[in-house]
Formats: structure tokens, C-alpha cells, sequence
């Protein structure tokens, strides 16, 4: 069952996920929407849906890496589904 409210995009944004126990996960963020994105790589093992994590995008070409807060939607073993909270997850 399909349950996307906003059209996806390819995308392959470098992207560093920290978690507010101090872990960081490096992974490319894929499949963009208005709604949130797929982190593609290894979640930590405590992780769990509705957990607020920052988010870092990597290598824009900015005096300052942009950060953004999301909460985690999905877990599967190919990385983390996230969500803005203002799109009400």
C-alpha cells in the first residue's frame, strides 16, 4: 500500500544524521520530497521511529553546511526513512 503524500525526486545528497545519543550516521539521502527522505546506509541499532535527529547536507558549496531537524519515520536494513515534523509524519 502506497503511503507517499508528495511526489519523489532522485536525489544523492551526502548527508551526516546525528542522533541525540551522540551517534552520527554518513549516508546519501535519495528519494527527496517535500515530505522528508531515504538516508541510504546502516542505522544504529537504538534508533527508532519517532526520534528527532539533526541533519547535516554535506558538500554544499556554503560557508556553512546546512542543518535541518527531521524525525525518523522508517527503519528497514537499507537505511532510514525521515520526515520534516512540520509535514506531520
Amino acid at each position: 500500500m502506497e503511503r507517499r503524500n508528495f511526489e519523489r525526486c532522485p536525489g544523492h545528497l551526502r548527508l551526516r544524521v546525528f542522533c541525540r545519543s551522540g551517534d552520527c550516521v554518513q549516508g546519501i539521502a535519495s528519494n527527496v520530497s517535500e515530505g522528508g527522505i531515504f538516508v541510504e546506509g546502516p542505522p544504529p541499532e537504538h534508533l527508532r521511529p519517532g526520534v528527532r535527529v539533526l541533519v547535516q547536507v554535506q558538500g554544499v558549496i556554503m560557508t556553512d553546511n546546512p542543518w535541518v531537524e527531521m524525525e525518523v519515520s522508517r527503519i528497514c536494513e537499507s537505511g532510514i526513512g525521515l520526515c520534516f515534523p512540520s509535514r506531520n509524519c
